[in-house]
């Protein structure tokens, strides 16, 4: 029952996302931005990190950590600008790609120095997964995943926090602590319509491309080649927002306790272990038989 609960609850957060994206196309924007500019530094940095690869040693290391700093920072940037701005949309003013750049770069100090500790962090595991020893692998493994928990939050954090490097992590998985359940099956939500939605769009340009091929075999092919990559960059740019608007709301309440009025419809009771709470107080007071 708890479990049919928490999936509800991911994915009426999802619904209620999709509904502020609708509303305001414009936060789409942010991810874009940092997609294409990922891509455009990733590209040249990691060229340079396979080049310096060939020789080795810890010039190799040197050239992964610039690799892993920029496209981390860049990243970072672009998901702050877009935090700003769905809390600008949770309070009622209209968002801008100016005033949520204007927002990042504010805390572009921070952003730098999470930046370069996710480095360090990001070239140490990479180690860890070459390494012949089967145990070292194993626990790069473990650590990847106690990492992506603690550091979640990091970004809504210093957006909203004037906090050390020690709380931006601490506030972080204290975030992620007591809002668990909705954060795991949101994302569950998000990635299976993310699935979905690219698998049936596949299938229909798949069949418009074999009609068009029929008659036109470079048009055939070419309408499946674009429309395949303009689905999966449509379907990135929805994922990537819907699930930075969802940990922007998570966040706003666990810390602020107030409800965005996009989201008046999701019970927010849901959260902190209160429905087990509840539940438990129900069982306790009902009958015994």
């Amino acid at each position: 029952m708890r479990l049919v609960r928490r999936l509800t609850t991911g994915f009426d957060l999802t619904r209620d996302s999709l509904t502020v994206l609708r509303n305001y196309p414009t936060l789409a924007a942010f991810p874009l931005l940092g997609g294409i500019g990922t891509l455009a530094f990733g590209a040249v940095l990691y060229l340079t990190v396979f080049v310096v690869d060939l020789v080795g040693g810890w010039l190799t290391l040197g050239a992964l950590f610039g690799f892993y700093v920029v496209t981390t920072f860049v990243a970072s940037f672009f998901t702050a600008a877009l935090v700003a701005s769905v809390d600008d949309v949770f309070h009622g003013r209209e968002p801008t790609v100016r005033a949520g750049v204007a927002a990042a770069w504010a805390i572009k100090r921070e952003l730098a120095v999470w930046a370069a500790i996710s480095a360090v962090v990001g070239v140490i595991l990479r180690s860890l997964e070459r390494s012949e020893s089967l145990l070292s692998r194993y626990a790069a493994g473990l650590f990847a995943v106690g990492w992506t928990i603690t550091t979640l939050f990091v970004v809504p954090v210093l957006v909203f926090e004037d906090v050390s490097v020690r709380g931006m992590f601490s506030n972080s998985a204290s975030t992620f602590k007591r809002t668990w359940g909705e954060t795991l099956n949101a994302n569950f939500g998000i990635g299976l319509l993310q699935g979905v939605v690219w698998l049936g769009g596949v299938a229909v340009i798949v069949a418009v491309g074999a009609g068009l091929f029929s008659l036109v075999p470079w048009l055939g092919t070419s309408t499946v080649i674009l429309g395949v990559i303009g689905l999966s960059v449509a379907v990135y740019l929805v994922g990537r927002t819907v699930t930075d608007i969802v940990k922007t709301v998570l966040y706003v309440y666990a810390t602020e306790g107030t409800v965005p009025p996009a989201f008046a419809d999701f019970d927010f009771e849901t959260l902190e272990g209160r429905v087990e709470a509840s539940t438990a107080s129900d069982d306790a007071d009902s009958p015994t038989t």
